[in-house]
């Protein structure tokens, strides 16, 4: 990876781009290559170029003109005020008859959720040493250790890592295991449902509390944010409830059930659906 200042707009040639404002597209890479850009990428990688925010695709384009490359080059500025023509001999040391052109493009992501993937989240039982770790070939991924190997930008991977349901455990990024996620989301879904608690008026600090002897806090807390949200009550003590997220509970839950055969009667599925997911309107709406 490479990092440089960018002085001035000129040194970046805009290519053709699908946006539908161009102008705009170069002041927004104007606003944002002011600090400064870094190639991103691993040795084999096409060459992409990156913002904070942006990631362009970089390609070498044939020029309509020839530039020729000279050292010393004195520039009008630079000559004393005087009647006298100033004229010197420069030796052109090179030609050049292609220009690099930027344009901007989306990351590609799989890599990052390949990388992810190789190592994840099975619970602390289930974790390794550094050093086994190393003799199995399982690496953890650091942010920066990330960024060195994605070709995006930094916001561009925040988004991602979000998108994917990545959480930081002790440091470095990882993805849950199906069946964990499946585990914590079932403890959180129990205490519920012992605690009768209506779906509207799950307390947070409370039910992390009583979980937290099951599982990290730290898991518990993503996993609460996936499927919980506020529901804009309050409890008598004054601490903000939550409510499920009743889409997302049942698709998983659905994920559950097709996960180990991938072929279900239709019949049959609907009616396991039904007895594994909560109560509640739209959980009978999506069943029906």
């Amino acid at each position: 990876m490479e990092e440089f200042l960018l002085e001035s707009e000129d040194n970046l040639s805009a290519g053709g781009s699908d946006w539908e404002d161009e102008n705009h597209w170069k002041q927004q890479m104007k606003a944002e290559y002011s600090a400064h850009l870094v190639i991103r990428g691993e040795r084999d990688d096409s060459v992409v170029l990156c913002s904070d925010e942006s990631t362009c695709e970089v390609k070498e384009m044939e020029a309509s003109s020839t530039m020729l490359l000279m050292q010393d080059l004195i520039f009008p500025e630079d000559i004393p005020n005087t009647q006298e023509p100033a004229v010197s001999t420069k030796i052109v040391s090179q030609l050049l008859h292609h220009i690099f052109e930027a344009n901007p493009t989306r990351p590609n992501m799989k890599r990052l959720e390949d990388l992810l993937m190789e190592n994840p989240y099975r619970g602390k039982e289930h974790e390794k040493t550094d050093d086994e770790a190393r003799d199995l070939g399982l690496h953890f991924y650091s942010f920066q250790d990330l960024l060195d190997r994605i070709q995006a930008s930094e916001g561009e991977l925040c988004g991602a890592l979000q998108a994917i349901r990545a959480c930081q455990i002790n440091g470095y990024w990882r993805v849950l295991d199906f069946d964990y996620e499946f585990q914590v989301l079932s403890d959180i879904l129990n205490y519920i449902e012992a605690e009768s608690l209506s779906i509207d008026g799950i307390p947070h600090l409370a039910t992390l509390g009583e979980l937290e002897a099951l599982k990290p806090r730290e898991i518990l807390e993503q996993v609460f944010s996936w499927y919980l949200e506020p529901s804009g009550l309050f409890s008598k003590s004054g601490e903000e409830l939550f409510k499920l997220r009743e889409k997302e509970v049942c698709c998983f839950l659905a994920q559950v059930l097709l996960r180990p055969t991938g072929i279900f009667n239709l019949e049959e599925f609907l009616s396991s659906w039904q007895q594994s997911v909560p109560p509640g309107k739209l959980f009978l709406l999506m069943i029906q």
